[in-house]
């Protein structure tokens, strides 16, 4: 059993410590924080320095030289985070509206219904991909089709919209 001077000394020494160990974690937390920001002066320096073509611009999208890998792999769990959640409502709407009388209207408000989750479905889907493969390229052939997909998917919407609002101005 310890004495209460023993026990004081063995708390004052643990305390110190652990205040090291956190000051430690703080300056290589700042150092590496200035690595990854000069890591990202130098990639913006190299990509101004690239003559670029336009719009067939052959050159990969470098998101290494843009974010570190910590802000990489938080924006990809809250991007599968959040589509996650979006999948979740547009299926509890869609029951919904499946339940409903149909008319013209609802109609295409389901349709917007739709576009909106399968837009979420491929933001999920390249979310997930990403994230199992560390990065995906803008080159490969994954990266071109989720694109057009996304794309399909939010012209889907805009459709829906047009119609939803040409039907408001006429009614």
């Amino acid at each position: 059993m310890l004495l209460p001077e023993e026990r004081r000394t063995n708390i004052n020494h643990a305390a110190h410590q652990l205040i090291n160990l956190i000051s430690r974690a703080a300056s290589e937390a700042e150092e590496n924080d200035r690595m990854a920001s000069a890591h990202v002066a130098r990639a913006n320096v190299t990509s101004m320095q690239r003559t670029s073509t336009g719009l067939w611009n052959s050159h990969s999208v470098d998101a290494a030289g843009i974010l570190a890998s910590q802000q990489r792999r938080q924006i990809q769990i809250l991007c599968a985070a959040m589509a996650s959640v979006s999948i979740f409502a547009a299926m509890c709407a869609i029951y919904w509206f499946c339940m409903m009388r149909r008319n013209y209207r609802r109609d295409l408000v389901l349709m917007l219904i739709l576009g909106d989750f399968y837009k979420s479905l491929w933001y999920l889907i390249h979310g997930s991909v990403n994230f199992a493969r560390s990065q995906v390229t803008s080159d490969e052939s994954f990266c071109q089709v989720s694109g057009f997909m996304l794309q399909m998917g939010l012209q889907a919407c805009g459709r829906c919209q047009s119609f939803l609002q040409s039907t408001c101005l006429v009614c």
